[in-house]
């Protein structure tokens, strides 16, 4: 169980990333305001993105058992705006995205259909600090519905809605982590009980998970880059290291590089751009730069992969997300659809 959720959990989530190439010359990460910030003044800026189901690649091996539909209401909500004051733990910037996926999973053999609206809201508030972003505090809440093995036996238990929250506080090189179960009778399905408290001393390059989707955007795109660094999975997943302190640890998935690499194929669509007011439809006629992160050899988590719109003047937005669903089910695209400025 523990390792279907892990697994499902990430996926919905959109949380790691697989898949890079080697042998690239190790980039310095420096964020500049040129390429993500809008200008010095306070701002926000909300994306939307569309959800659309895409089959598995390999037919042969593609899940039989298991069918899931998403619904056209389905989207992706990623804001950033400057923020100040305790009530937002004192950080300069608030990364939130919402992933608001309503659909129904089926069984090929007709014993249950299950519909869902799975709700995973992740928030990072962030500071920059020598040349990185430096997170302050991190949390998920999420509701999302999995199932529970690749050709569930039991139709009664063939899927599983998890209610859960975990937020993970930062100092300058420790981090501390909470884990709470909002719906107590999902304690079969974690290998973290209700309440737990872990600690770990950061390792170097480090990058909040709920943020490893956002931070490139401060990369310069150029036609290869890399980037190493590590991260802390408070679910868990496969370890590549333990940051212990006190007896205690925390998860941590290290993560090899992030190499940007041009992408012949690369999604750069359109998307509404709003500035104060509507400018209709925008054609993104940007070179797109397409992201992949690599994980270490042992991990087993879900990848996915970004494209980014390799242009200062827009902000190196994101245009273009796509998460592998679990046990071959197939993946999600996230397109960009709507950009608005505050």
């Amino acid at each position: 169980m523990n390792k279907i959720f892990k697994k499902c959990c990430l996926a919905l989530a959109c949380l790691l990333l697989a898949g890079c190439g080697t042998g690239q010359q190790q980039k310095t990460y420096t964020p500049t305001f040129h390429n993500w910030r809008h200008g010095d003044a306070a701002f926000k800026e909300t994306c939307t993105y569309s959800v659309t189901y895409k089959p598995f690649a390999d037919a042969e091996h593609a899940n039989k058992s298991i069918t899931v539909e998403y619904y056209p209401e389905s989207a992706l909500t990623v804001t950033v705006e400057t923020v100040s004051g305790e009530a937002e733990h004192n950080a300069d910037y608030k990364l939130t995205a919402v992933y608001a996926l309503n659909g129904k999973y089926k069984l090929t053999s007709g014993a249950k259909t299950l519909e869902f609206e799975d709700r995973v809201t992740n928030t990072v508030w962030f500071c920059v600090k020598s040349g990185v972003f430096a997170p302050v505090r991190s949390e998920q809440h999420a509701v999302s519905t999995v199932p529970t093995g690749a050709n569930p036996s039991d139709p009664a238990t063939a899927f599983a809605t998890l209610d859960y929250h975990y937020s993970i506080d930062y100092s300058d090189d420790e981090a501390s982590s909470e884990f709470v179960l909002d719906d107590k009778s999902d304690a079969a399905y974690f290998n973290l009980a209700d309440g737990e408290k872990k600690t770990a001393d950061l390792g170097n390059n480090f990058v909040d998970i709920n943020m490893l989707f956002f931070f490139p955007r401060a990369l310069e795109q150029e036609a290869a880059v890399s980037y190493s660094f590590t991260t802390i999975d408070v679910l868990g997943g496969t370890v590549s290291h333990n940051m212990a302190v006190a007896g205690q640890s925390l998860d941590a998935v290290g993560l090899k590089n992030v190499v940007l690499t041009p992408s012949s194929v690369g999604y750069l669509g359109s998307a509404e751009i709003k500035d104060g007011e509507p400018t209709g439809d925008y054609v993104l006629s940007a070179n797109a730069l397409t992201l992949n992160v690599g994980l270490n050899e042992t991990y087993n988590g879900s990848p996915i992969t970004c494209t980014y719109i390799a242009n200062k003047n827009y902000y190196n937005y994101m245009s273009r997300m796509e998460t592998a669903l679990p046990f071959s089910i197939g993946s999600l695209v996230y397109d960009l659809a709507r950009v608005e400025l505050s």
